[in-house]
């Protein structure tokens, strides 16, 4: 805002290129903060961000039906030791999460503060949607000094009840349409695994399709939980909408989606 220095916010995903690719020097610095006892906005701020919950750039694992689980495990330790973890990161240029292994000097400045507050989006039920989308629109408005602070408040309580309602109806039918779908994926398993034998395939080929789709089928079938957590939310909903909470009731007047009957 003092127009004496050019700058973008980014992390670690950018940063090798910007310095590989311009011609002047760059430098890293955390975005500033005013502490508890600022005059005007200390009564805003309760503290510093906390980063624990900060992931790498690459995320190992073991699968449920792997082959050789006892070497997998053998290599995750290994790829876990504070040196091995160290030296890995340093070639990728990653940010480490083995306390005490230490990045590469030129992302050092971007070692995740453990110690802060965690936040959220609680006005944003869905990422990307409409309601995070309306939030952003009216802050940039307040951070650009546009708009007050009451004007900024005012607006979004205008403006993030329709929203939330077109996210929330959105939540709704992707996750039913994709429970649909899964559910398909599951039947194809099942006749494949009923009916190999039947495609005029050789024993031992038959036997391979029912096997890949015996283990395709348990992990479809054990991931349809996650699909059925609509029934908990609209049956949440409809009380708060029966308790005639007040928030509840704005975002309720833009629903225009009956999802008791369209919902099957």
């Amino acid at each position: 805002t003092q127009g004496k220095a050019a700058f973008i916010t980014s992390g670690t995903f950018d940063a090798m290129s910007y310095f590989t690719q311009a011609d002047f020097p760059i430098g890293i610095v955390q975005l500033p903060l005013p502490s508890r006892d600022d005059p005007e906005w200390g009564q805003y701020f309760s503290g510093p961000p906390g980063e624990s919950t900060f992931w790498s750039g690459l995320r190992l694992g073991i699968t449920k039906f792997s082959a050789h689980p006892d070497i997998a495990l053998k290599f995750l330790q290994f790829m876990t030791t504070p040196r091995n973890n160290q030296d890995f990161n340093r070639i990728c240029k990653w940010t480490p999460l083995i306390r005490t292994a230490k990045s590469h000097p030129s992302i050092e400045a971007f070692t995740p503060q453990a110690e802060g507050f965690w936040g959220a989006g609680p006005f944003a039920p869905l990422y990307g949607g409409r309601a995070m989308m309306v939030f952003h629109q009216q802050l940039w408005d307040f951070v650009e000094h546009k708009v007050s602070f009451e004007d900024y408040l005012q607006r979004l309580r205008q403006k993030l009840p329709e929203a939330m309602a077109v996210d929330f109806e959105r939540i709704l039918i992707d996750n039913r349409e994709q429970y649909h779908v899964l559910n398909a994926a599951i039947t194809w398993s099942l006749a494949e695994a009923l009916f190999a034998p039947t495609w005029g395939l050789s024993q031992e080929d038959a036997a391979l399709v029912q096997s890949k789709a015996e283990r395709r089928g348990k992990y479809l079938w054990e991931s349809r939980p996650r699909f059925l957590e609509d029934s908990f939310w609209r049956g949440r909903w409809n009380r708060y909408v029966a308790e005639k909470r007040p928030r509840a009731l704005e975002v309720q007047s833009h629903i225009s989606l009956n999802w008791d009957r369209e919902l099957p």
